[in-house]
């Protein structure tokens, strides 16, 4: 990833004009990559609807990138459609264990479920990892402040269906392991070109 500063030319010009190489040039985005955008600016623009459904078109194209399916969870969460938002959001920590978006947006949709005890759980692991990420403190905090010794337990219905979820989704609780602070959902896009930009990253 680039640092700031011009890069140091070792391709060759001739009279001035560029010479192109390998690395004067990006990669091309992908095609999961480029749906992803344009349902960024959708989701950004508020509409929800259209958004899930580029990335979806997304998600078939690359169904093992975490971003896509943490951006189709916040289009569901947008759309109040909380069963989907959860289910993507599982599938994002599953596919992304280490990645601190995906399992606060895992965390969103576990509070608004009801599930107390899950949504503080994924909460302190964001802050293990992070413990200066803003919108977990604050989430948790929010938490803590309205459900207090009852944020440690939730419902039976609740509890049932997280446990049938994150036994499907390996990975979605996998421990405090999210070491990689991404931005959410206005990010999506550029996330994604710098792992295909970085292939030896985390992912």
């Amino acid at each position: 990833m680039a640092t700031g500063g011009a890069p140091e030319d070792d391709c060759g010009e001739s009279d001035g004009a560029f010479a192109a190489c390998s690395s004067h040039s990006k990669p091309a985005p992908s095609a999961g990559a480029q749906f992803a955008h344009e349902a960024t600016v959708l989701f950004n623009n508020g509409w929800f609807g259209d958004a899930a459904e580029l990335f979806t078109v997304a998600i078939n194209a690359e169904p093992n990138n975490p971003y896509y399916y943490e951006g189709r969870s916040q289009c569901y969460s947008a759309l109040g459609d909380l069963e989907e938002a959860y289910d993507d959001a599982a599938l994002a920590v599953g596919l992304g264990p280490r990645m601190a978006s995906c399992r606060l947006q895992l965390g969103k949709t576990q509070l608004a479920l009801g599930m107390h005890r899950a949504a503080r759980w994924s909460f302190e692991c964001v802050l293990q990892a992070n413990p200066e990420l803003p919108e977990a403190r604050e989430e948790l905090q929010a938490l803590m402040d309205r459900w207090g010794t009852d944020a440690g337990v939730g419902d039976e219905r609740a509890e049932a269906r997280n446990d049938r979820h994150d036994q499907g989704a390996a990975g979605a609780e996998t421990g405090p392991e999210t070491t990689e602070t991404t931005p959410l959902l206005t990010q999506v896009f550029e996330n994604t070109e710098w792992k295909r930009a970085n292939p030896g990253g985390d992912t």
